[in-house]
């Protein structure tokens, strides 16, 4: 299931590739960012240049798959809604960006700003010792082992300070730094729900966020 659903996600970024590049005024990039495997995504940007100006689009699909084993709950100390346990996640979503080259109108080298919005939604699985059962009829509260289910939908802006270069003849790297403003909405099914929203390495994280990185690409 993992590698069909990664073998789609990949089919989908390089078709979208393939009808862009059939216009010749409008030149294309598409780039990686391999700091993502960390928490368990994949993201593919497909860059759009608008015509004969030094801004383009960019627009970011995102998937997220991970299965694990989850600890129980050990440390009385620790904000239980907020673990970082589970043990499965699902996740997609896309960001929408515009970029705006500083000194550079012809290709994506050098230094950029960008603002754009993101929309990402999540599904993490656990278990909790606590659930409803349904007993004559009625609903009541029983002690075993059952799974729920945390479901986020997490959105915002984000803005952008960053140094593209061309380190081949096709092939660049993108660093980048800036911040955004997250906000997440949380459903879940547990009696001891586990919101992962904690700080902002977290999938369901509201706040302020500080944003860094770079990604590998290529100019087509």
């Amino acid at each position: 299931m993992q590698k069909k659903t990664i073998t789609i996600f990949l089919i989908l970024t390089i078709s979208v590739t393939l009808a862009y590049s059939q216009e010749e005024r409008s030149p294309l990039a598409v780039s990686w960012y391999p700091q993502l495997v960390f928490i368990r995504g994949l993201r593919a940007d497909v860059d759009i240049h608008l015509g004969n100006s030094s801004s383009w689009i960019i627009f970011s699909p995102q998937y997220f798959l991970a299965e694990r084993q989850s600890g129980g709950y050990e440390n009385e100390y620790e904000d239980y809604n907020s673990s970082y346990q589970y043990n499965k996640l699902n996740g997609y979503g896309a960001e929408l960006s515009h970029r705006i080259y500083i000194n550079n109108k012809l290709t994506p080298t050098g230094i950029y700003f960008s603002y754009g919005i993101l929309y990402n939604h999540f599904e993490l699985k656990y278990k909790d010792d606590w659930g409803y059962i349904d007993y004559m009829g009625l609903s009541a509260i029983s002690y075993g082992e059952y799974e729920h289910t945390t479901v986020i939908d997490k959105a915002g802006p984000s803005i952008l300070i960053g140094y593209q270069k061309k380190v081949l003849d096709k092939i660049f790297i993108d660093v980048f730094f800036g911040g955004g403003m997250r906000y997440s909405f949380i459903e879940t099914s547990s009696l001891a729900p586990r919101n992962f929203d904690n700080d902002i390495f977290q999938y369901g994280f509201t706040g302020t966020v500080p944003l860094a990185g770079f990604r590998i690409g290529i100019i087509l």
